[in-house]
């Protein structure tokens, strides 16, 4: 696990360029899908694109991961889940 991997392409970066994590945190994620539909900037140099979001922003908006998913047009395959959920997964 290394932080800001490849001069900050992702936040965390797991086993080189097999999993990238950005952790973004916008007020809207509409406006946040928007930004990502028209690019996901270095983090598309990772196998795995995760982005996650801090869990208040679910906790302001409980439909706010639903909202980042439907509103997300982009080209990249990317897995949206909080902050929480991404430690969850990587720290077993």
């Amino acid at each position: 696990m290394a932080l800001y991997p490849q001069a900050d392409a992702a936040d965390i970066g797991i086993d080189g360029l097999a999993i990238g994590i950005d952790v973004k945190t916008y007020a809207s994620p509409v406006v946040l899908a928007a930004k990502l539909s028209r690019s996901i900037g270095r983090l598309e140099m990772f196998r795995r694109k995760i982005l996650a979001v801090p869990d208040d922003k679910l906790r302001l908006n409980p439909h706010y991961l639903a909202q980042l998913r439907a509103s997300y047009q982009g080209s990249q395959d990317i897995e949206f889940m909080t902050v929480s959920e991404a430690i969850r997964e990587f720290s077993r």
